[in-house]
């Protein structure tokens, strides 16, 4: 399995995003997201780490991600000028 970009993903990610019910999940588990987040930091030995999160999680927790394989936006668009000053 590899990334958007067509990188290879780290065995032990793969293996634990197996075991999730999906990638929302993986996100929003806080087990699984420490989990993935320390992965990278065990492997290269590193004293830091990047909290694993993922740009989704703001469109899902408002109710626009359609669930699946892969998490797709709801296709509808907000109406700007509802949220400007009148």
């Amino acid at each position: 399995m590899d990334d958007a970009r067509g990188r290879p993903l780290l065995p032990e990610y793969r293996e634990l995003r197996a075991s999730a019910c999906g990638f929302l999940d993986l996100c929003s588990t806080p087990e699984f997201a420490a989990e993935v987040t320390l992965q990278p930091t065990r492997r290269f030995r590193s004293d830091a780490a990047i909290i694993f999160s993922n740009i989704l999680v703001v469109p899902d927790a408002l109710g626009r991600v359609e669930a699946g394989e892969s998490p797709r936006l709801d296709p509808q668009r907000s109406n700007l000028s509802r949220m400007l000053p009148q």
